[in-house]
């Protein structure tokens, strides 16, 4: 299996990161991160998936920065399967600044940035 990876976005104007985890195990999930309220983070479905968006904010263990963590386990994503993934996530953000902004042009933004930064990840294999 190959090693897991941690590839971190600074959406930089938004005071929360974008973790894209690549290759990621039960194990690896718990070492590198927590939910952002210091729980554990519940362990991965074992059913097939490309990605995954975590629920909940999360926190990365090595630097103590609150993020949202996109879980890619194959990376041969379609376009639709970016424009899926990149959606949860920028509602998190929302959710997470207490902002709803859905259908609005900044959140367009946001899921354009999101995805952008997927496929900077899956087209690096």
């Amino acid at each position: 299996m190959k090693e897991a990876k941690i590839h971190i976005f600074d959406p930089v104007i938004y005071p929360v990161k974008l973790y894209i985890y690549t290759n990621p195990a039960n194990t690896s999930l718990k070492n590198d991160f927590c939910i952002w309220n210091g729980e554990e983070c519940s362990e991965y479905d074992d059913g097939p998936t490309k990605a995954s968006v975590r629920k909940d904010v999360v926190c990365l263990k090595s630097n103590g920065e609150y993020g949202i963590l996109i879980s890619i386990f194959n990376k041969n994503l379609s376009i639709s399967d970016i424009a899926h993934e990149s959606t949860h996530a920028a509602r998190i953000i929302w959710e997470w600044l207490g902002e709803d902004v859905s259908g609005v042009e900044s959140d367009a933004y946001l899921v354009g940035w999101i995805a952008k930064c997927i496929y900077e990840v899956i087209k690096n294999k």
